[in-house]
């Protein structure tokens, strides 16, 4: 059904901002009518608490990097670094075993540290490290080797998903406490969504403007990239490659360097992320 279904009506920028407006409108309408209603279904009033606001907020970047990071890093490994789809699968599902199985263990650690914040600003770095990470991986990268990146992704449920779970709840009680972790649903709903749809925008773009690199610089009157385009063929068809597949791997080496531009865009936001939980006073 999907693929006989018309998406050409949604591609229209202005139907797109309409609806856009149309959204927010609704949602807006929600919130106003829950904050004036005297048994609300979701307590909005709860965002007035600064602790749980700024617990929110750290939540949906949380959520937003890490989902975008694991819409990106599959369609990387396999069309940048040439690695079976299926094996990075296996590979992301063996390194969230270790870490939850990590987490198990750190809940008694954690409940010794005093500034719990400390975490959350250790795990935006470990985020930025990770992402660091995936752009240092050679074309020549075995898939074992994506682990230990993996693993320190894994972390992050640790460092900063848990701290915040103690620290967003702390000042609330009873009925409130339940309205809260409604809305921290609704919040990590929306910032998934947010984050897929990140990873989607940014690798299409990406995408489409390395090919629009490629056409006007790989040509005869580029002499740069045209001797480099060949000398990286040359170095595949020392290690054995025929000259089609010389050549394929050359532009994959191409699109695995544009590819990880992205990384380096996500490691900024965790950046981004690191500084702004460095400097509020809210939540420690």
């Amino acid at each position: 059904m999907l693929q006989q279904a018309r998406f050409d009506f949604f591609s229209h920028p202005l139907r797109l901002v309409l609806f856009g407006l149309v959204a927010f409108g609704l949602f807006g309408h929600f919130v106003y009518s829950q904050r004036r209603h005297p048994t609300p279904r979701l307590n909005m009033r709860l965002l007035g608490n600064a602790m749980f606001a700024s617990g929110l907020w750290f939540y949906f970047m949380y959520y937003l990097l890490t989902t975008a990071f694991s819409y990106l890093f599959p369609q990387f490994a396999e069309h940048g670094l040439g690695i079976d789809l299926t094996e990075v699968g296996w590979l992301m599902t063996f390194s969230s075993l270790i870490g939850v199985a990590f987490s198990l263990y750190f809940l008694d650690i954690m409940k010794k540290v005093r500034r719990r914040s400390t975490l959350v600003l250790a795990g935006f770095v470990v985020f930025g490290l990770a992402c660091l990470w995936a752009t240092w991986l050679p074309a020549e990268v075995e898939s074992v080797d994506l682990l230990p990146m993996l693993l320190l992704r894994s972390t992050l449920t640790v460092l900063i998903a848990l701290p915040l779970a103690g620290m967003t709840y702390i000042f609330l009680q009873g009925h409130e406490f339940s309205h809260g972790y409604r809305t921290r649903y609704i919040v990590r709903s929306l910032s998934m969504s947010f984050g897929t749809t990140l990873g989607t925008v940014l690798l299409q773009n990406r995408q489409a403007q390395q090919g629009v690199n490629l056409a006007a610089s790989v040509n005869p009157a580029n002499h740069a990239v045209t001797e480099w385009l060949a000398t990286l063929q040359r170095h595949f068809e020392m290690a054995g490659y025929t000259a089609a597949e010389s050549h394929g791997a050359a532009l994959a080496v191409l699109q695995r360097t544009a590819s990880q531009d992205l990384f380096y865009l996500l490691a900024a936001l965790g950046m981004v992320a690191f500084l702004i939980a460095l400097i509020q006073r809210r939540l420690s």
